[in-house]
């Protein structure tokens, strides 16, 4: 699905604070920064990868909220043809925070839902690509087709359940 030589996979996970890794298996440069609520950062980092690194394919898991904080780069990436791939899980939820309310302030869940933003038509009407995933049939030839452009940036806009509780990452060294 993804190219063995992606330059850089940013990922988030909020349950584990501060952690950064750097690895090489064959061909695959993969930079994952793991850190509590740092949800603005992601698509600045694959900008940058892809443009240190024209030649690889760079992709960005970002949340649907830290996502909206900077989607005028996505529109910067358009400007400069860089194409990048950005998942974005939707659940039209800041996630992390409300099951911190939950699990601390006993559940108030103040502040943490926000209006629904059609990022694939957002996409398109920046001159990218839009992808849309509604359920999980759909995710492996969606994200297959995704990740064959090499001339557009790319969002996919993946909808995930908002009551499943965000989970640390499972890492496997080989």
């Amino acid at each position: 699905m993804i190219d063995r030589k992606v330059s850089s996979l940013t990922q988030i996970f909020h349950t584990v604070p501060s952690l950064y890794t750097m690895s090489e298996y064959e061909n695959m440069r993969a930079a994952d920064i793991v850190a509590e609520a740092l949800i603005d950062w992601k698509v600045d980092t694959i900008f940058a990868a892809q443009m240190a690194y024209p030649e690889r394919q760079c992709v960005a898991f970002v949340g649907d909220g830290g996502f909206m904080i900077l989607m005028a780069e996505f529109a910067t990436a358009v400007q400069y043809n860089l194409p990048i791939k950005v998942i974005v899980p939707k659940n039209n939820i800041l996630e992390m925070i409300r099951w911190e309310q939950m699990a601390f302030l006993g559940n108030p869940e103040f502040g943490v839902k926000f209006s629904p933003i059609d990022f694939a038509r957002f996409a398109e009407d920046c001159g990218g690509k839009g992808y849309v995933i509604n359920k999980r049939s759909e995710l492996k030839s969606t994200l297959n087709q995704a990740m064959k452009e090499r001339n557009k940036p790319i969002i996919v806009e993946a909808y995930v359940d908002p009551f499943e509780p965000p989970m640390p990452p499972k890492l496997i060294l080989k």
